[in-house]
């Protein structure tokens, strides 16, 4: 755990930016025995944990696909979820971070402090729990279904039933989105096919407005 990060981790070799002392920085290992099933869920899980915790605080989060925490429309968590492959069974390095001060704002027009919902917390109270919305994550991902998942994720989910845009390939490409599979892929409709993107192969995925007309532009390799 710390509160000043310096060189923070963020997908397709981006990094995460941390004010010191603005923020809270961790990194939870859950070292159980996940089937390769179990421990694709990981993410999913541990995004629907987090929200449902400070929801039951009298926030409003939204979830942003693959791995953001927003409320109020900015970002609040970056979640990154490593599955580290071991000789018998998985283990999961689950990275996050916090803004807490509102001032964050100030420096990134699209990020938000936790103190912006007037909700106070101390980081150690915060820090345990997301601790503990990492370890229910991990209990759900063993022991309930894949649908309840799936269904509490869409609760949250800020894309969800939206049309958003992402880069494919060196294209931006526009779909609507109609939910998340078991897997974490996220389910979309392009003109009239249907389309699966993975994590990995998809960039920049954004919101955009519903009613302007984009171009359909499908592609099989997606799916």
């Amino acid at each position: 755990i710390t509160d000043n990060q310096i060189k923070g981790k963020g997908r397709n070799g981006n990094s995460w930016f941390m004010a010191p002392s603005k923020g809270l920085a961790m990194s939870i290992i859950l070292n159980q025995k996940y089937t390769i099933e179990e421990a694709e869920l990981i993410p999913i899980a541990v995004g629907v944990s987090i929200a449902k915790a400070i929801e039951n605080r009298g926030a409003k989060p939204q979830l942003k696909w693959p791995n953001d925490i927003y409320l109020g429309g900015k970002k609040w968590i970056g979640l990154l979820v490593d599955v580290v492959h071991g000789m018998s069974h998985q283990i999961i390095v689950a990275g996050l971070g916090c803004n807490i001060c509102s001032e964050i704002a100030d420096q990134i027009e699209t990020a938000v402090g936790l103190s912006s919902q007037s909700i106070v917390f101390d980081k150690n109270t915060l820090a345990q729990m997301l601790m503990q919305a990492c370890l229910d994550a991990s209990d759900h991902c063993q022991t309930e279904g894949f649908d309840t998942l799936v269904s509490r994720y869409d609760q949250y989910h800020l894309f969800h039933e939206q049309t958003i845009s992402y880069r494919y390939q060196n294209r931006t490409c526009h779909a609507v989105v109609h939910g998340v599979s078991p897997r974490g892929f996220l389910l979309v409709r392009d003109g009239d096919q249907d389309l699966i993107l993975r994590v990995e192969q998809v960039s920049h995925v954004r919101l955009v407005q519903s009613d302007r007309e984009f171009p359909v532009c499908l592609s099989s390799e997606a799916c």
